[in-house]
């Protein structure tokens, strides 16, 4: 019976002195798993910010609605360099009118 528990204590001790020895080498992988993960993420922030910068240029590069009343809604190029009425303040029957009024009975 002595015997058995000389060699439980000692398993025990044994437990005891890997789980100490292992333990700051743990504690430095889990310092490395931390510096990794926050590498990623400061490398996740540069390419959301490159991202941004390229969407706020896309949007720019966009045309623009406008609506004035009486005008009716124009479509616009970001830099100005065309612009077409869509709506010019008369409803859509009556523009289809004057076009095919204009165009003429043979070519609609």
């Amino acid at each position: 019976m002595k015997k058995k528990f000389s060699v439980l204590a000692a398993v025990a001790f044994l437990l005891t002195a890997m789980l100490l020895i292992g333990a700051p080498a743990g504690a430095q992988s889990v310092d490395d798993k931390i510096k990794a993960v926050e590498q990623e993420l400061s490398s996740l922030k540069s390419q959301q910010m490159e991202l941004k910068k390229e969407a706020t240029a896309a949007a720019a590069a966009l045309p623009t609605f406008g609506y004035r009343p009486g005008n009716g809604v124009n479509i616009e190029a970001a830099d100005k360099s065309w612009g077409h009425p869509l709506l010019d303040g008369r409803s859509p029957p009556d523009v289809v009118r004057e076009r095919a009024r204009r165009s003429g009975p043979d070519q609609r």
